[in-house]
């Protein structure tokens, strides 16, 4: 995904809600970000990058002497200490791919944001006795597994075929990230779950999936509405599952195509968003190429989970121009 959209997409998801009424860092304390399509971490980074941007300038305009922890300055500049980055990344920021090894690229992509700007002094100077990692785990942050398919259902199945369990690969969402999920789930009235999910879902029309996994293509129309209509696309189910993974006030922020506005198979998400008046904002970019080497005919949508009376909606006719005013 271009880092322009990376950045338009954070900045109107995770950047409108920690700068509502300049949050304090323990106002943040249960913030939590997903993408559940993470893939190699593009919009990972980009949340952790804006969050870093955005506690260190809290930190500097309120009197940054009172947060040794957290800041320390050098010369002039004042910096984060490696152990606040650590505890940003591992407070805010959550993923899930079901390729393993795109899991263990994000890890890594994390990973290295950590020591940016570091050198052997200053993580010296931050684990002057060596018994903490310079390092932070991040196994309970971005984990492996099929975000659509919890393992609920297969339970109902007397002897499910182990090969089959094993390449669906069932993500169980209160088990894997109990802090965001406690409390019955992001639709139970204490309103847990996750305050932003944002990426790029993957596009796979019906007609390719039955060829490599006929299972979840049956498993999907019985679970999402949004499956419900005939030939659909997996993207319109991570839109469902996402807005379920939301709590009350959460926001979503997806990189999608734009055929579901007009197509059939579209008809289901159309109406749960219409239910819900979820719709808050759209960049519909037409014909206009966002992807190099690919047509995909694309647009950014934003939902907010509580509900909009107003949608705003600005459609691209010039990519370039509308790149230059962002």
């Amino acid at each position: 995904t271009p880092t322009y959209i990376v950045e338009y997409i954070v900045r109107n998801t995770v950047g409108k809600l920690v700068t509502e009424r300049d949050k304090s860092p323990k106002q943040l304390a249960a913030f939590r970000v997903l993408d559940a399509a993470c893939g190699s971490g593009s919009f990972l980074l980009g949340v952790y990058h804006c969050l870093l941007d955005y506690y260190l300038r809290w930190y500097i305009e309120h009197n940054p002497d009172k947060y040794p922890n957290a800041v320390w300055q050098r010369g002039e500049e004042w910096r984060l200490t490696v152990a606040e980055k650590k505890r940003i990344l591992t407070t805010h920021v959550y993923g899930v791919d079901i390729d393993r090894q795109a899991v263990e690229v994000t890890k890594l992509s994390l990973l290295l944001k950590v020591l940016e700007g570091e050198s052997t002094e200053t993580l010296q100077m931050a684990l002057p006795t060596f018994q903490e990692r310079a390092l932070p785990n991040l196994d309970n942050n971005i984990k492996c597994g099929n975000s659509l398919i919890g393992p609920d259902y297969f339970t109902g199945q007397l002897l499910p075929d182990a090969n089959e369990l094993h390449r669906v690969n069932p993500f169980d969402w209160e088990h894997e990230f109990p802090d965001a999920m406690k409390a019955g789930g992001p639709s139970a009235s204490s309103g847990q779950g996750f305050d932003c999910v944002i990426g790029n879902p993957p596009y796979i029309r019906i007609q390719m999936m039955k060829e490599w996994a006929p299972l979840e293509v049956e498993i999907y129309k019985e679970l999402y509405e949004s499956a419900s209509s005939g030939n659909y696309d997996i993207y319109v189910v991570f839109v469902e599952k996402a807005l379920k993974l939301l709590n009350k006030r959460g926001r979503l922020g997806f990189i999608l195509p734009h055929k579901f506005f007009n197509a059939q198979y579209g008809e289901p998400l159309r109406a749960l968003l219409a239910k819900g008046k979820h719709l808050s904002h759209i960049v519909h970019f037409g014909d206009q190429q966002v992807f190099a080497g690919a047509t995909t005919y694309t647009c950014l949508m934003f939902l907010d989970k509580a509900g909009s009376n107003e949608c705003q909606l600005a459609k691209v006719d010039d990519l370039a121009a509308w790149r230059a005013n962002q």
